[in-house]
């Protein structure tokens, strides 16, 4: 961990420890979905389909990331600049860093924001994926040079019932639970595999399935991202001032020898 975030990453922890017996997600709490994947590294998940709370109004993308992290004693991560600041830059995880064609990229709302993770605020009901890419992006449907939707299928209402499914620990009663995991870790999943696994969990009786289309997305984040989210990783685009040897989407001010959309 860098110094200017080791201070960071210690208030974390200390703030933490007060809530570590409470339920991750309260009733009728704001949440958003999140997923930490490394599908482009050997076809699986740091964070598998998750919901997190949002502690408070105006909370950033990189916040949620780190309090999650740090939730789960996933502690081998580094990052530059402030989680609350247009200069954040998500360096790596675990063994997984910027180098010239790979780095984080992150959507919102199957999205690659353009701007730092920092300045991305989360509303209720927002789908966050954090995803390793070693193409500038290429390789999970993304741009090195812009913002914009994925190209690839939209996983995001599969993430949310899957999430559901495991903040309420109900992974074993549900059958065709292996399946869908098994279509969110599939790197190239066509949108019609994607679509029948939701279907599938939906009408799934094993385990109570209710026919909800697997959660809310887009119930107020920043698609455009005019305002503030981080493509962490693969490039970056409008680096409003920052060195970069691979690329940034949107990294206003760091360095990057990797790639990171908007991971400013």
């Amino acid at each position: 961990m860098r110094k200017n975030s080791k201070t960071w990453k210690t208030a974390r922890l200390i703030a933490l420890s007060f809530f570590a017996l409470l339920p991750l997600v309260p009733a009728n709490a704001a949440q958003v979905a999140v997923t930490v994947e490394k599908l482009t590294a050997d076809g699986g998940f740091i964070v598998e389909p998750e919901l997190v709370e949002l502690p408070s109004v105006g909370t950033t993308a990189a916040e949620v990331l780190i309090d999650l992290l740090l939730s789960k004693k996933i502690n081998n991560f580094s990052y530059n600049g402030s989680p609350t600041g247009s200069n954040f830059f998500l360096e790596r995880i675990d063994n997984l860093g910027v180098f010239e064609a790979s780095g984080w990229m992150i959507t919102v709302n199957n999205y690659f924001i353009g701007k730092s993770a920092g300045l991305q605020k989360m509303n209720n009901g927002d789908v966050m994926r954090w995803q390793y890419t070693k193409q500038l992006g290429a390789d999970i449907g993304g741009n090195s040079n812009k913002e914009g939707f994925s190209t690839k299928a939209d996983k995001d209402k599969l993430i949310w019932k899957v999430a559901e499914i495991n903040a309420a620990e109900k992974q074993s009663s549900y059958s065709t639970y292996n399946a869908a995991v098994s279509v969110l870790k599939k790197l190239n999943a066509t949108q019609a595999e994607t679509n029948s696994a939701l279907a599938a969990l939906n009408s799934d009786t094993s385990g109570g399935g209710n026919n909800n289309d697997g959660g809310s997305n887009n119930s107020g984040s920043d698609n455009n991202n005019s305002s503030g989210s981080s493509n962490n990783s693969g490039s970056d685009n409008n680096n409003n001032g920052g060195s970069n040897t691979g690329t940034d989407n949107n990294n206003s001010g760091g360095s990057n020898t990797g790639t990171d959309n908007s991971n400013s």
